[in-house]
């Protein structure tokens, strides 16, 4: 992570019974927020996340492998970070293999993810993750996801 690295927090309050989509792209003020950022003098990149990794997991949730019987971890699920594009560039983390989001990855493309070393090295056994399916259980229901890329996993 970059030394000088700093971590605003906002919190949007929902009103009661209502759920944002979840591949719904950040509301206005989110995209706003991070546009007024990354005009102050000296910052170099910006982007958003519900958190940083490992220090924050977030919303643990089962996930399967199509074509494989679920093993010990994907039985205890796995934690997931909803980001934005540049987040693993802003955080200086590597994507080993693959690529990072991108401003195309939204509500009108394919459902993708990012997932890191130790999950690819569980669940596909030396395999390259990259273009295959990741189904989460996401919602009450199957959510699948084509992987896009590998990050480095987070120390």
């Amino acid at each position: 992570m970059p030394a000088r690295l700093l971590e605003p927090r906002a919190v949007a309050q929902e009103r009661a019974g209502e759920r944002r989509p979840h591949r719904a792209p950040p509301v206005p003020c989110e995209r706003e927020g991070l546009q007024r950022i990354a005009r102050i003098p000296g910052v170099e990149m910006v982007a958003g996340g519900s958190g940083l990794p490992p220090q924050t997991p977030q919303r643990g949730t089962g996930f399967s492998v199509p074509g494989r019987v679920p093993d010990a971890a994907e039985q205890n699920g796995a934690f997931w970070l909803g980001i934005t594009p540049r987040y693993f560039e802003t955080l200086r983390a590597r994507i080993v293999r693959g690529r990072e989001f991108t401003d195309a990855d939204n509500l009108s493309g394919a459902p993708v993810a990012l997932i890191n070393e130790s999950l690819a090295r569980n669940a596909w056994k030396g395999e390259d993750p990259v273009g295959r399916t990741l189904i989460l259980d996401y919602q009450g229901g199957p959510s699948p996801r084509q992987i896009v890329g590998v990050v480095r996993d987070a120390r």
